[in-house]
């Protein structure tokens, strides 16, 4: 953004995405039907790609009979320098044509016995992922050993998501919790049927782990104690997993996607009692208290109950402050994740309530994320598709505005709202006023620690939107080729590793509903949470930029009038009472890991009867 106007637009919009961190403004589910289709491929290169040191990363592209053209986004974080840029962002071939020769490739060897490690630039993983799904189309390694391989790239990603099973859950985890549900006496389960050719491997994995009944099916009722095992076993596994664990790793998680996918284990985690017995733990947020004193010299009092203070949450306050029931918004994922990635990445079962009642369920399917993309990948249409492949990587700089604005032209805005106008509201103005401003100065320290960074799925639609508007003979062969992929779609799919933030998506919804621009992005949903985020520094016309800007200030007033009108009427309510308590590899001989996991689902089976 090179006018002043703009980069008003782009600090005002940091500091209104802080204010409003963690809330949760609308929810739109995964596309569906041939769109989905569509976007498949590139969600499923994005969710492999980011496993790479550039986690921030959105893929798009052109499949055609000839092959796929790739064009991958990276943002550079805090790439900010006092140096003027010539271009917003950089471009630089990785596959295929104008990309710098290899001295080597990823051999046999490696893949087979992989080891985890750290995590190299998003060039070199993206060609060794290609080496990989190479081999498999050659015939020279089997599916199962390719997932292997991804495992070991993905294994601190999953690991960190594993952790979540004790901190969204706490004082007690998930898995403990799974273990001591007891069903309503009205709540009658019977068996999933393991028979077939295509459920052989995870009835060899069941057969492990001692799940199988003898008529060699699965018990419902005993699902719940594998998959705490599961879980236990997974967690226990440290930062470098041997060759037993990564097979481990490999077919458990083969396993629960499968599981996952079927009706019976869909209708058990969202229809029964269930659900409440796992919900997340509901956390106590900061709550805003206004004073029942008249405030003196027309400024209200704003103080704040912390979190063990003492102070009980109404009824409703559950969801005040946070991204969604019993998580704080550190707990999600700087992009705003919060486990709708599988929503996409699983197949075709139909969308869930995306609440508070599924996110246990979500929060499984995340754990198979790179599982399902392997798997969809290694499949014989998208080998051949990536038979002939090239792919753009384009870094993207990440300029957050060199000052935060103070905030006032959102008190002033509160000033000029008419359901707060006349004498008569005078105190509730500055009640408004008192709340929101405290709230700004948090938001200015958050932006001041943290930056706020460019997400990829806003920086692939300026890209796509810069290019529209340059000239040809402006482009290097590298932008043209870009350009010219583009150019093809009518509408461009955009991959991501999990659902995008509620910016994201207004964002393109913007540029769709813009006259002047009409570009149709297909992205795969939003959960709808907003995160501090800026503005992509290129493309977006600023007449969008005005708009978004105008729709933040008014959502913000919105919100704090709201809130303080739910404090009021809640401040004498009872005090909250919290509730009480695909192919596998199968290991030749069962061993170590799995045996140990075969002895607690066991165990618990037991404790249970």
């Amino acid at each position: 953004m090179s006018t002043t106007a703009s980069i008003d637009y782009t600090a005002d919009i940091q500091l209104m995405t802080s204010v409003l961190t963690g809330q949760k403004v609308s929810i739109v589910h995964s596309i569906t039907g041939r769109r989905r289709d569509y976007v498949r491929l590139f969600v499923y290169l994005g969710a492999l790609l980011a496993c790479s040191a550039n986690t921030v990363v959105a893929a798009t592209g052109l499949v055609s009979p000839e092959g796929v053209d790739i064009v991958v986004i990276v943002v550079s974080k805090n790439s900010h320098t006092d140096e003027e840029r010539t271009e917003p962002f950089n471009l630089q071939p990785i596959l295929g044509v104008g990309a710098p020769e290899r001295t080597e490739t990823l051999n046999l060897e490696q893949v087979l016995n992989p080891r985890p490690e750290q995590n190299s630039a998003l060039p070199e993983h993206a060609q060794q992922l290609f080496d990989v799904l190479k081999l498999v189309r050659d015939g020279k390694i089997r599916p199962a050993q390719a997932k292997r391989w991804v495992i070991s790239r993905c294994w601190s990603q999953l690991k960190a998501r594993l952790d979540k099973i004790v901190s969204n859950w706490s004082p007690r985890s998930l898995d403990k919790l799974l273990k001591t549900w007891k069903p309503a006496p009205e709540e009658h389960f019977g068996y999933l049927d393991m028979s077939g050719e295509r459920r052989a491997g995870a009835r060899a994995v069941l057969k492990t782990l001692g799940g199988l009944d003898a008529s060699g099916n699965l018990p419902l009722g005993k699902l719940l104690r594998i998959i705490a095992g599961i879980l236990k076993a997974l967690r226990n596994i440290q930062d470098t997993p041997s060759e037993v664990e990564l097979d481990f790793i490999s077919s458990v998680t083969s396993l629960l996607l499968g599981l996952l996918r079927r009706d019976e284990v869909k209708r058990l985690f969202i229809d029964t009692s269930l659900k409440n017995h796992i919900k997340p733990k509901l956390s106590k947020p900061t709550r805003h208290v206004v004073s029942d004193n008249p405030p003196a010299e027309g400024v209200a009092t704003v103080t704040n109950d912390a979190p063990g203070s003492g102070a009980a949450p109404g009824p409703d306050d559950s969801n005040e402050d946070g991204a969604a029931p019993g998580l704080d918004v550190n707990d999600m994922d700087a992009d705003g994740g919060e486990y709708d990635d599988a929503d996409v990445l699983v197949g075709s079962y139909s969308p869930l309530s995306n609440g508070e009642d599924d996110f246990a369920y979500r929060y499984f399917l995340s754990l198979t994320t790179w599982t399902a993309a392997i798997d969809h990948l290694c499949k014989h249409r998208p080998l051949c598709h990536l038979q002939n492949c090239t792919a753009t990587m384009v870094i993207v700089g990440d300029d957050s505005a060199s000052s935060t604005p103070d905030g006032q032209f959102l008190l002033d805005a509160v000033e000029q709202d008419p359901r707060l106008a006349g004498e008569h509201m005078a105190e509730m103005r500055a009640v408004v006023s008192a709340f929101l401003r405290e709230r700004i100065v948090q938001a200015r320290f958050r932006v001041g620690a943290e930056k706020p960074h460019v997400h990829a799925e806003a920086g692939l639609m300026a890209l796509d939107m810069h290019l529209r508007k340059t000239e040809q003979t402006d482009m290097n062969d590298t932008t043209r080729k870009v350009a010219d992929t583009f150019t093809q779609l009518n509408a461009l799919p955009i991959g991501l590793s999990k659902k995008c933030c509620w910016a994201c998506f207004r964002l393109s919804e913007l540029l769709q509903q813009d006259a002047d621009v009409h570009r149709e992005f297909i992205l795969p949903g939003s959960h709808g949470v907003i995160f501090p985020w800026t503005p992509p520094p290129f493309g977006i016309p600023s007449s969008i930029w005005r708009k978004f800007r105008e729709e933040l200030i008014q959502k913000i007033v919105d919100w704090a009038i709201a809130q303080v009108d739910h404090l009021n009427t809640s401040r004498q309510s009872s005090p909250y009472s919290e509730a009480s308590e695909p192919e596998y590899p199968p290991p030749a001989l069962p061993q170590g890991i799995w045996l140990a996991t075969r002895d607690d689902i066991a165990e618990s089976e037991s404790e249970s009867e």
